[in-house]
C-alpha cells in the first residue's frame, strides 16, 4: 500500500494511477495527513463480485420509490 497527499496526486493523477495499475498495489490518498481516498486496482472478473447490475437495479428503485410516474411502472 502506498501513500500520497492530495497535492501530490493532483500534480499527476496519471501517473499515480498507471502506477497502481503496473504494481498492483493500492493508493491512499491523505488530506492533511489523514486518509481520505483508497483507490486500488480492479480486474475485469472483479466486477461479476460487485453486481453492478444489481446496484444500479436497487439505486433506481429506490430513486422512484413512492413514485406514481408511468415511466416507473415502464421500467
Amino acid at each position: 500500500m502506498r501513500f500520497a497527499s492530495v497535492a501530490e496526486v493532483n500534480s499527476g493523477i496519471s501517473t499515480y494511477l498507471d502506477q497502481v495499475c503496473e504494481r498492483k498495489e493500492s493508493l491512499v490518498i491523505t488530506l492533511d495527513g489523514k486518509p481520505h481516498v483508497h483507490i486500488q486496482p480492479i480486474r475485469e472478473e472483479d466486477f461479476e463480485h460487485l453486481e453492478w447490475k444489481g446496484l444500479a437495479d436497487q439505486r433506481l428503485t429506490q430513486a422512484w420509490e413512492g413514485e406514481e410516474d408511468k415511466i416507473y411502472d415502464y421500467l
